[in-house]
């Protein structure tokens, strides 16, 4: 039986990390937005927002995980030839998360 790191192998395993850091980053900033006036624009996390920053934070390290879990069940579910490589999953969501804490630290900083 092989652990996690050498099934999926390092890559994945550090763009994971990273997707967990961006996730927990893409949190943080938009508690702080949030705090000083701004609005969540997504309706399911602005209902959890609504009910704490701890319940916020908790629901979307919990979906980050989950998601992250699916994909890497997929992986195992289905032969390499009828999927997109599990690096591609992982590789959007690394560019997605980046772009919103890009636009956070824009809003936060940048913007007049």
């Amino acid at each position: 039986m092989q652990d996690g790191m050498t099934m999926h192998g390092s890559k994945s395993f550090a763009t994971i990390l990273l997707i967990v850091v961006l996730t927990i980053l893409d949190t943080l900033f938009t508690l702080e937005l949030v705090s000083n006036g701004a609005t969540e624009i997504n309706p399911i996390m602005c209902y959890y927002l609504n009910h704490g920053p701890l319940v916020f934070f908790a629901v979307k390290y919990a979906v980050t995980c989950a998601s992250i879990l699916l994909v890497l069940a997929l992986k195992q579910s289905y032969s390499p030839k009828t999927t997109v490589p599990l690096g591609t999953f992982l590789t959007f969501a690394v560019i997605v998360l980046g772009a919103a804490i890009l636009w956070e630290v824009y809003l936060m900083y940048f913007r007049s």
